[in-house]
């Protein structure tokens, strides 16, 4: 909540310029995570929609997070997926101490086809992956869970090998 005045205001400065969006650069790891986080925390929170905001692509309650992830550059853009044409890694095997059962937040494709070959890319790198629709954002990729530290430490480097900026354990999905 914190972010919210700051974001409003870069908000209203780029509509009063009359700025198209544009690609930002990559965004800085922390402050993705934190802008992850507080999307998750505004849509648990949200009631079941009804009446004209049932009809909105992106709810009132979110367009502020979803304008902070994407003014700070975290979502992963086609380009940003180079990477996972070269990557060599290992399979994701386990290893290490027992955790609870714990996946990955990659981050998120804005494309279908994107979505697909990186759905591709984990499977065929042994990091069980899946993808859920985030409203005005596009795909959040999920990889896991995984129950040991040495397998979600393999599996984050491998989302960071594949092109993502701010992967990051969680324990939602």
């Amino acid at each position: 909540m914190r972010h919210l005045p700051a974001l409003a205001i870069l908000a209203l400065a780029g509509c009063a310029a009359g700025a198209t969006p544009a690609r930002v650069a990559r965004g800085d790891a922390a402050a993705c995570v934190q802008a992850f986080q507080w999307y998750d925390t505004v849509k648990a929170s949200m009631s079941t929609p009804s009446g004209p905001d049932d009809r909105m692509a992106i709810p009132p309650a979110l367009q502020m997070p979803v304008a902070g992830i994407q003014s700070l550059g975290c979502l992963t853009f086609s380009d940003d997926l180079a990477p996972m044409a070269t990557a060599t890694r290992p399979p994701v095997a386990s290893g290490g101490p027992a955790i609870p059962p714990t996946s990955i937040h990659a981050g998120v494709v804005t494309n279908m086809a994107d979505e697909a070959n990186v759905l591709a890319f984990f499977e065929a790198h042994g990091a069980g992956a899946r993808s859920i629709g985030a409203a005005g954002l596009g795909r959040r990729i999920y990889l896991g869970p995984f129950a040991t530290q040495g397998a979600l430490d393999q599996a984050r480097d491998l989302a960071v090998a594949a092109g993502f900026a701010a992967p990051y354990p969680t324990r939602r999905f």
